[in-house]
């Protein structure tokens, strides 16, 4: 079982408006966040350079994101977003931490770091791993926000608001030479 975010076909990928940057908090307090992870915009963070000069500075080009208040949220609201970590193989030997090849497979974003977001808008297709559920979804059914959680909950019936996504298809993705990870095909059937 994995935690897992791999885009398939999303608007995002075409429209550069749509896919931001931003830093994980609870409560105001920066988090550790894994790919995958389905959040909302709360507020522009302040700027790391600026904010030296004068207090309260924006950065219009980062987001502080959180995870849904309520399992309920409607995109003409607050924008849904799902973040999606690039990151590098990384470990720590003697005190130093070396850093070499691609991951795809249980990317963690570390508290502080920032992280791509994306916007999701109807149709778009992506593959989430078993362990983005907080219950296991079944195929042809639905999934919904989860209220205080970046994970989804499955849901037999198509909710009458807020964001849906259609399990697809169930699959088993490899990294390396294995094929263990189970995953899920996810099509957004409503915002």
């Amino acid at each position: 079982m994995a935690r897992l975010f791999q885009k398939v076909f999303m608007a995002s990928e075409f429209n550069k408006a749509w896919v931001r940057t931003g830093e994980f908090q609870i409560s105001g307090t920066d988090a550790p966040v894994y790919g995958g992870a389905f959040v909302l915009a709360t507020s522009l963070a302040n700027s790391s350079v600026y904010s030296t000069y004068t207090t309260g500075t924006k950065d219009l080009s980062k987001m502080i994101v959180s995870a849904p208040v309520t399992a309920t949220v409607l995109q003409a609201n607050a924008g849904v977003y799902v973040t999606d970590v690039v990151k590098v193989s990384d470990g720590t030997i003697n005190g130093n931490v070396y850093r070499e090849g691609a991951k795809t497979l249980i990317l963690q974003a570390n508290a502080g770091e920032p992280v791509s977001l994306r916007r999701l808008e109807q149709d778009d297709c992506f593959i989430l791993g078993a362990d983005n559920f907080v219950t296991a979804p079944t195929v042809g059914q639905y999934a919904k926000l989860t209220a205080a959680s970046v994970d989804l909950t499955a849901s037999s019936t198509l909710p009458a608001t807020g964001l849906a996504l259609m399990i697809e298809q169930s699959l088993t993705i490899s990294e390396g030479t294995s094929a263990t990870t189970p995953a899920y095909l996810c099509r957004v059937e409503q915002v």
